[in-house]
């Protein structure tokens, strides 16, 4: 596929491939709008009820939430009777952050858009989920990185809009595309919904199982249990360890692909463990560097404070990043929810410069409540199964994600 970004040429030019489709203007097939300017609203004239006023912040994973939306008299509503929406109405932001379009599907009660919105009104040769699933493509994606204007707030405008070219097969095979994107787009809805849940459910035992910071025991403890629950510092639970980095001027100290993993806080990704870095350290680069073993616990202590994750595989760590290797009797998993509940006691004592440093000695010195052996390993394990389902349902919304770009290129353009 070619991407072709020079304005001067069509923008039917941006997508060809052997079955590349008919291009048509937008503007010989629907009506486009916008709130004319000098009947902008502003937050004054808002109300508690009546007409619903979209912006594009209204508009989550392209679908408008009603519940959150703007209210405006009736009054100021049938000023602008050429954007009341109608069913089936795609808005989208024009001002702002652009696109983040939503279809109109449902609707009960009367509705407008503000300034920042745009409307856009298919004639009877497109289906509108067909178009629909245009605009959330990137050929629409492409169209506001070409045509967008402005040095500060970024705008696309109406005439350009106008001007926006797409693919118009016969209404059939508009209606199979349809239900061929539909069908993933439901999918990954729920998909997203499962991974919402495991989160949800790990947020709630993290609040049961964990104490916080200034409490010994958890809350599903009662007072009759409390003697089965200790406070250590971190120095006693294990051995501490600051990392360094090999000279950055000696390309020898580093590898692109072999060597061993060298953990910054860059290396972070959201993730429960770290199973790849962006440098490795080479031989000689680990003359300079202490070799920490896996399962031990990285914690990020200088600009953000308070990351958190396991090693798989030995590796090393620069000077951002203190490691704790835990000693028998603790739990690397436990250590692990501990710290990342209460990863706002360590930003709370580190030294809030322009640059936020939690100290060696500063770090060593918290305190950590923990249960015998045996109750720290069932609660890890417990946690740690939840986290696998986040991981593994995130992963299948980027495979989704990836599989529906590909289809679309195929089907759409």
């Amino acid at each position: 596929m070619q991407k072709v970004y020079n304005k001067n040429i069509p923008q039917s030019f941006l997508y060809k491939n052997s079955n590349s489709k008919d291009f048509v203007r937008l503007n010989n097939h629907a009506i486009i709008r916008t709130r004319i300017s000098w009947k902008k609203l502003r937050q004054s004239d808002y109300t508690k009820k009546g007409p619903y006023l979209i912006a594009g912040k209204h508009i989550e994973n392209n679908i408008v939430k009603w519940d959150k939306c703007d209210h405006i008299s009736l009054k100021d509503f049938y000023k602008s009777p050429e954007i009341i929406l109608e069913e089936n109405d795609i808005v989208f932001s024009k001002d702002g952050h652009l696109g983040n379009p939503a279809i109109i599907k449902n609707l009960k009660n009367d509705a407008t858009i503000n300034s920042t919105m745009m409307l856009i009104r298919l004639d009877e040769t497109v289906n509108p989920d067909y178009f629909f699933q245009i605009i959330k493509s990137e050929l629409f994606e492409h169209f506001i990185k070409k045509y967008q204007t402005g040095s500060g707030v970024p705008h696309i405008l109406l005439k350009d809009v106008k001007n926006f070219e797409f693919p118009l097969p016969n209404i059939h095979i508009q209606n199979k595309i349809v239900n061929l994107l539909s069908s993933i787009d439901d999918k990954r809805r729920l998909l997203e919904e499962k991974h919402r849940l495991y989160k949800n459910l790990k947020n709630y035992y993290m609040q049961i199982l964990i104490p916080a910071y200034h409490n010994k025991t958890p809350s599903y403890q009662d007072s009759t249990k409390n003697s089965q629950w200790k406070k250590s510092k971190i120095q006693s639970i294990g051995q501490v360890i600051t990392g360094n980095t090999p000279s950055t001027y000696n390309a020898e100290n580093y590898e692109d692909k072999e060597g061993l993993l060298w953990i910054t806080p860059k290396d972070y990704n959201g993730h429960k463990y770290i199973t790849d870095t962006r440098r490795k350290i080479s031989k000689k680069g680990l003359e300079k560097c202490k070799i920490i073993p896996n399962e031990s616990i990285f914690v990020t202590c200088i600009g953000t404070i308070g990351k958190v994750a396991i090693n798989k595989n030995d590796c090393a760590c620069n000077q951002q990043v203190n490691a704790i290797i835990p000693y028998d009797g603790f739990d690397t998993n436990y250590i692990y929810y501990y710290i990342q509940k209460n990863s706002s006691r360590l930003k709370y004592i580190s030294n809030q410069s322009v640059t936020p440093i939690l100290n060696k000695n500063d770090f060593m010195n918290i305190t950590i409540s923990y249960p015998a052996i045996e109750e720290q390993r069932k609660i890890g394990q417990f946690l740690s199964v939840l986290d696998k389902k986040i991981y593994i349902s995130k992963r299948n919304i980027e495979n989704l994600k990836e599989f529906k770009k590909n289809i679309t290129k195929k089907v759409l353009i």
